[in-house]
């Protein structure tokens, strides 16, 4: 709760260090690979064979990724696949978490990130949660400059791109789709 009250103030202290996205990007994987298997999910790495240099806070950035990947395994059914794949296009670099999990409506995509925002009515709620996990990872990616977006679909799963700046300080304009 203090990281996100510290997040959302603007006091939430960045340690950029450069650091390799895409060990960041294997280390979660192999840190969420265990719920995964439990539940059935084949959870796949793309694109982080090759290091992909960049200055970040890698703790903040896990904790953001980590939420991501945690409710990509939440959402998708036995037998479905999670894919992470590391993204580095010159001075952007960044990841998506692609699922094969239940989706959202499209009203719902602009809501997601607000605090304790979760799709659907409470009387038919299935998942657990609070609605914390995808406020923090925007807040963690917007102190780094960076940008969170969601592309869904009901039923069809849902796809999150962490887009942040190679050398940790300058803004990426929010319009440009990777």
């Amino acid at each position: 709760m203090l990281l996100m009250r510290q997040a959302q103030t603007g006091e939430t202290p960045l340690d950029l260090a450069d650091g390799d996205l895409a060990a960041l990007v294997r280390e979660t994987a192999g840190e969420f690979a265990p719920f995964a298997a439990a539940k059935g999910q084949r959870l796949e790495i793309v694109g982080a064979d090759d290091a992909v240099p960049a200055r970040l806070d890698g703790e903040k950035i896990r904790l953001a990724l980590g939420n991501i990947v945690a409710n990509a395994i939440k959402y998708t059914p036995e037998g479905g696949l999670v894919t992470l794949e590391v993204l580095d296009q010159g001075s952007v670099v960044g990841v998506t978490v692609r699922d094969t999990g239940i989706g959202m409506p499209a009203k719902d995509l602009d809501c997601i990130f607000d605090l304790f925002y979760q799709v659907g009515p409470v009387t038919r709620r299935r998942y657990e949660g609070l609605g914390l996990g995808l406020s923090i990872a925007k807040d963690l990616i917007d102190i780094h400059h960076g940008t969170l977006h969601v592309a869904s679909e009901l039923g069809a799963g849902s796809a999150f791109t962490i887009r942040l700046p190679r050398n940790g300080i300058t803004a990426i304009p929010s319009a440009t789709a990777l």
